[in-house]
């Protein structure tokens, strides 16, 4: 089994790499999450990083939940009562936007390709978002959850950024 998050250190800049290029870089495994907020929290208490990296391997940036894991047989993020469901999320991949708000490192989204769902809010989260060439976001809005949920992520972290933000009035 390869590394799902890869690290990697040019001087102060950290890269972190979402490594399923197989499976679209999906980010709602609990194990890839406890990954993810250990590197960027590391991250963070290392005065020597400068900024964080966060990018995808292969042709997409991130395909946001993996789907498989969303179906209620399947033991991932549903489960059997909507209780349980709302508490895998919220102990799983709702983590992420809050500790992407906590951090003081800035952090970089070098979207390099589709970024779906949740994936998709992840550009607009950072301290800055870096679209390369080819790159694409979708978020859906109507019945598909995980779009609407990449919406609301997006747009909450972004008010808390804007009224935590040290600029002048």
């Amino acid at each position: 089994m390869t590394d799902q998050i890869l690290q990697s250190r040019d001087g102060g800049i950290l890269t972190i790499t979402l490594n399923m290029p197989e499976k679209r870089n999906p980010i709602s495994d609990v194990g890839v999450v406890d990954q993810m907020c250990d590197a960027f929290m590391a991250a963070d208490q290392d005065m020597s990083v400068r900024c964080v990296i966060l990018t995808g391997a292969g042709t997409v940036f991130s395909s946001g939940g993996d789907l498989k894991q969303m179906r209620p047989d399947s033991g991932g993020l549903r489960a059997g009562l909507p209780a349980e469901t709302r508490r895998n999320y919220k102990y799983g991949i709702q983590r992420l936007p809050l500790m992407f708000q906590a951090l003081e490192v800035p952090v970089v989204a070098a979207v390099n390709g589709a970024a779906i769902g949740a994936g998709a809010g992840w550009g607009a989260v950072m301290t800055i978002g870096a679209f390369g060439a080819g790159a694409a976001s979708l978020i859906a809005i109507g019945n598909g959850a995980s779009g609407v949920g990449a919406l609301a992520i997006a747009f909450w972290v972004s008010s808390l950024r804007n009224r935590t933000s040290n600029s002048l009035p």
